[in-house]
């Protein structure tokens, strides 16, 4: 599976009541992904890596360009630069939604990978550190059932250590799938295997 990202270019519109123009986020973005290779965005802050992925879920349209690969019937996981845990629901629960069929001990084995203690199943998000939290976002979109895979700074919030293994699991996890995860830092890049693509 390959999507292609074409001549992209995306402007807000100007805000009612202010004497400024249009603001153009994306200009001529070019490049792609497929599930031959996870592929790494090299993407600093204020550049439009938030707009790019409204725009590749259909959420936004772009001004001009095109993005082929993608139809509205694509299932795509999402890592958010949020966590979007539901705070009512412990992780399980939280895992469940991506995964109604998740058993107990399957869960569990996700948690080891992910550097978590299988205890942290049964625990509502805002009792979780801010990396438990993380991991468990990342838990979540790992369980979909999807043929494309965005992240966007998954690892954010992570100790070297945990990063490392965290990054791991998400090789293994995202084999014979398009993975495109947006960071800032190029050694995710290195240790994923990913080929590279900036957004300046």
């Amino acid at each position: 599976m390959k999507i292609s990202i074409e001549q992209l270019s995306f402007s807000y519109p100007a805000e009612s009541g202010k004497n400024q123009g249009s603001k153009q986020v994306l200009k001529d973005i070019s490049f792609s992904f497929s599930d031959q290779q996870p592929t790494v965005l090299l993407a600093p802050s204020g550049s439009g890596k938030t707009t790019l992925l409204r725009l590749l879920l259909g959420f936004l349209k772009p001004d001009s360009g095109k993005i082929e690969g993608l139809t509205s019937d694509t299932r795509i996981s999402v890592v958010f630069q949020e966590d979007r845990l539901f705070d009512t629901m412990n992780v399980y629960e939280n895992w469940r939604i991506a995964a109604p069929a998740l058993g107990k001990d399957e869960a569990a084995s996700l948690c080891r990978d992910l550097g978590l203690s299988p205890a942290v199943l049964t625990q509502k998000p805002a009792t979780l550190s801010g990396g438990m939290r993380r991991r468990a976002a990342v838990g979540r979109a790992l369980l979909f059932d999807a043929p494309v895979i965005l992240m966007d700074e998954p690892f954010q919030g992570l100790d070297d250590k945990t990063r490392d293994i965290v990054i791991r699991t998400v090789k293994e996890r995202c084999r014979q799938k398009a993975l495109l995860l947006i960071t800032h830092d190029p050694e995710d890049a290195e240790k994923l295997g990913a080929k590279v693509e900036k957004l300046s």
